[in-house]
């Protein structure tokens, strides 16, 4: 009896060390699959990682690897030329005129601005020869025709003998008054008519000219500074951001 009981103990020793040993192999076998698996996903990076960029990278289709594309230019419109306003003329298209510094009139080149000029028929005197004795101031006597004596011989009692008689038209001044400046020796500036100023001639009298710069439009066609005239700029590419390059995957 007693042998009995000790073989069935040291049965069901052994039943639970086998079951023991089967789960403690079973966990070992999960634990080594897992460690197996990441050992193999490491090994697989490190491979790929060793590979070339082009594994992992292609060209930009957009760019075609260069990085940059070619653009139509947004300052010209791709015209490759601007419309800038004129320094010259501010954009007003005319200039203050250099002549009358803008006030579109000038002194009168004739009378130097005073408004009058010496006569032209006294040259300024005031007093013109006299027309009946010639600035002599006398004239020959009516009664004697400047003989001295009338026709019985007898001195011509008008003129004493002398044959001349004080010009009654002058009184013996031998000048008369000017008629045409009414003697004074002046009269109205035929080119300013009084007035001392004239019309500029360069301006006609507005104060401003045409700007030559830009023709009088106040705007100028210059060649665009940002694509020096092509119409296009070259810019960083958006979709690969300047690299060239996108990735594969």
């Amino acid at each position: 009896m007693y042998c009995i009981n000790v073989s069935l103990f040291c049965l069901n020793l052994h039943r639970k060390s086998l079951v023991n040993c089967v789960i403690t192999m079973y966990s070992l076998s999960r634990l080594y699959n897992k460690v197996l698996a990441w050992f193999s996903f490491l090994f697989v990076a490190l491979i790929i990682s060793s590979c070339s960029s082009d594994f992992w990278y292609k060209e930009c289709d957009e760019c075609h690897g260069a990085g940059k594309v070619t653009v139509s230019c947004d300052a010209c419109d791709g015209d490759g030329e601007r419309i800038v306003e004129c320094d010259d003329c501010e954009g007003k298209g005319v200039i203050e005129c250099w002549f009358c510094l803008g006030h579109g009139r000038v002194l009168c080149n004739n009378c130097g601005g005073i408004g009058y000029e010496n006569c032209n028929s006294c040259w300024g005197r005031g007093t013109k020869e006299c027309t009946w004795c010639w600035g002599e101031g006398k004239v020959k006597c009516s009664y004697c025709f400047g003989k001295g004596t009338d026709l019985w011989g007898n001195l011509c009692y008008q003129c004493r003998g002398s044959g001349f008689k004080i010009c009654d038209h002058c009184s013996g001044t031998g000048y008369d008054e000017c008629f045409s400046c009414r003697g004074t020796g002046r009269q109205i500036c035929y080119r300013c008519s009084g007035n001392g100023h004239t019309d500029c001639d360069y301006c006609y009298g507005y104060g401003y000219l045409r700007c030559s710069s830009c023709g009088g439009s106040g705007k100028l066609v210059v060649e665009c500074d940002e694509c020096e005239g092509e119409g296009k700029v070259r810019k960083m590419c958006e979709k690969c951001k300047g690299k060239g390059q996108v990735k594969r995957f």
